[in-house]
């Protein structure tokens, strides 16, 4: 059996990264159109990877490393900063008060309308400018794999800041600063300082995936651009904001989980995510 998705894609991802360049200084809204447009140009070949149930490390570490670190989201208010096709926004539904689901991409947002939607709201929105939410409506929010490929972050956490009540939680994660470091390196063919800042272009190949669906499918990759950030540039930028930090947490994968995964302990030897949570002070008041 086939699953389309990942042929019919190909042409769709290849021409939208192909005129992806990065000329002089582009603007706030200059990015975030670029970030549009290559995620829109994922969202098949994404969506069909995460339908084919077929990736082991999102399965046995991601996953539960992330509900357990959220845990109970009961009787909330939530937003999803950057849920693409809302697989926690789905998850948030099952016993939160409401869900609202916030991304820059007009092609996951309608992958996700075309899944059980339970209520959820989806909105087609710029994490950096969420002025048409009202103050001071959630009671958490949250975001995946968000902030490490997109721009502005003083303006995002800002944001997350405003919308939350007095007493509410923030949690992100993201790729771990190291391992982002890695893949810049990586991506490069050449030493790069963890310093360095330039944001570059990240192919994710998700073939492997794609061929235990449909064995014929060829190369699929999947690009994002990728903002390197040191880890006390994310501490700090919370901390400007405002909020009050709770935790910090580099899960190291178990030994179990390395051996169904299959992988040599060199492959792990720094955290692959970083996971923070961060409180806004009850006394809290938006100026």
């Amino acid at each position: 059996m086939r699953l389309m998705p990942f042929q019919s894609a190909l042409s769709t991802t290849k021409s939208s990264c192909a005129s992806f360049r990065f000329a002089g200084k582009p603007s706030l809204q200059g990015l975030l159109e670029q970030n549009a447009k290559l995620w829109d140009g994922n969202a098949s070949v994404w969506n069909a990877a995460e339908e084919s149930q077929k990736d082991l490390y999102r399965q046995y570490f991601l996953a539960p490393t992330i509900q357990k670190f959220v845990g109970s989201v009961a009787n909330k208010n939530v937003l999803d900063m950057g849920c693409g096709e809302g697989i926690f926004c789905r998850q948030f539904a099952k016993n939160a008060k409401s869900v609202t689901g916030i991304d820059i991409s007009e092609k996951m947002l309608a992958i996700a309308n075309k899944k059980p939607t339970n209520g959820i709201q989806y909105l087609k929105r710029s994490i950096t400018d969420l002025s048409n939410l009202k103050n001071e409506q959630f009671d958490t929010v949250f975001s995946s794999m968000t902030f490490m490929s997109s721009p502005g972050l003083p303006q995002s956490i800002s944001e997350a800041y405003r919308l939350l009540k007095p007493g509410g939680e923030f949690m992100f994660i993201i790729k771990h600063p190291f391992n982002l470091w890695k893949q810049h390196q990586k991506t490069n063919g050449k030493q790069i300082s963890y310093f360095n800042d330039n944001p570059f272009v990240y192919e994710a190949d998700l073939t492997k995936y794609a061929k235990k669906v449909d064995e014929h499918v060829p190369t699929v990759k999947a690009k994002s651009i990728h903002y390197p950030r040191t880890i006390s540039t994310y501490l700090n930028t919370l901390r400007e904001a405002g909020f009050i930090l709770e935790e910090m947490v580099e899960p190291e994968i178990p030994k179990a989980t390395l051996k169904i995964l299959g992988s040599q302990k060199h492959d792990w030897e720094m955290p692959q995510i970083m996971m923070v949570r961060a409180i806004k002070p009850k006394t809290s008041t938006i100026q």
